[in-house]
């Protein structure tokens, strides 16, 4: 019953955003991310996923992409799948702000304190 509500709950974020990804022509992106390697089981549970988005529309490869990654049962892979699906599409900005926070701890405009506390509210 879960696994068929995380289903659901992304199929609904890729229907809020379908709208908005059709007039900017990108495609739709869904992260799957699992601590299990991916086995018959879990591809079956993928298959169902898929199936799930035809039936609303969706074909992968087509006008949606999904990111498939397993961390087999390791929980540091978890968090670095995880790291990794939330950072795509948005690398540049935070390298941007990195540069603009670099830029203003070198001319003396924010203290230490700040930089790093800055820094951290980035993520970098």
């Amino acid at each position: 019953m879960r696994r068929i509500g995380l289903a659901v709950v992304l199929i609904l974020m890729v229907s809020e955003h379908a709208a908005e990804a059709q007039e900017s022509s990108k495609v739709p992106r869904i992260g799957w991310l699992s601590i299990a390697a991916r086995t018959p089981e879990v591809s079956h549970l993928i298959e169902a996923f898929s199936q799930g988005l035809r039936e609303h529309g969706y074909v992968e490869g087509r006008n949606l992409a999904i990111e498939y990654r397993f961390a087999e049962g390791n929980i540091a892979g978890l968090v670095i799948g995880l790291r990794w699906l939330a950072g795509q599409g948005r690398p540049a900005h935070r390298d941007e702000a990195h540069e603009i926070l670099r830029q203003r701890y070198a001319r003396g405009e924010i203290d230490k304190q700040e930089f790093e506390s800055r820094k951290r509210d980035l993520g970098i």
